[in-house]
């Protein structure tokens, strides 16, 4: 953001993002960083949206947060790949890939107490 505001054009806009990756080979890398088994079982759509309602709405009595909210349902099946070239042309945006990113995440998750 810091690049987008110091060398982006006004009226521009860039995309901040990185390595295009499947959700099977997300999970694969998360479970090489930390050590946790990867899901093995693919489950249809319907009823685990169907049980993610139901938890929200528990949740929401409960006042707890989701475990698996039905927006991440609805967005987990469907590919979705973007193109930083332009930010990387314009703004000099890093090249950044997947594995650094979601290492720097885990590792963030862990300092603040969010996961073992």
């Amino acid at each position: 953001h810091v690049l987008a505001a110091e060398r982006g054009r006004v009226g521009e806009r860039y995309i901040l993002g990185g390595e295009n990756i499947s959700m099977e080979r997300m999970l694969g890398l998360l479970g090489e960083l930390t050590g946790l088994p990867v899901p093995r079982v693919r489950l249809p759509v319907a009823p685990m949206l169907g049980l993610a309602h139901f938890n929200a709405g528990l949740c929401r009595m409960t006042k707890r947060m989701p475990r698996l909210p039905p927006d991440t349902i609805r967005m987990a099946r469907h590919a979705m790949y973007f193109d930083s070239t332009k930010a990387r042309r314009e703004l000099g945006y890093p090249d950044s890939s997947a594995r650094r990113a979601l290492c720097s995440a885990v590792a963030w998750y862990r300092e603040h107490g969010y996961a073992p």
